[in-house]
């Protein structure tokens, strides 16, 4: 996971894997990420609008959404 990677960086193994469950959790409590188990995968909600080339309900209906070059 490249997240765990970067904190690596800086801080001792336990740490950086802390910090890193800290943001998941608050990511998916502000329904900003999203935890796909089949996968093992953490992504982007789309329904949070935070990446730009990700269509969000909102975004879908102004058109805001980018599309991929």
């Amino acid at each position: 996971m490249l997240g765990l990677v970067t904190l690596r960086r800086g801080f001792s193994v336990e740490e950086a894997q802390r910090q890193l469950d800290i943001a998941i959790d608050w990511g998916r409590y502000g329904e900003l990420l999203d935890y796909d188990s089949v996968s093992d995968e953490i992504t982007a909600d789309p329904a949070a609008g935070i990446h730009p080339g990700i269509a969000s309900p909102a975004n879908r209906a102004t058109g805001a959404a980018q599309q991929p070059n």
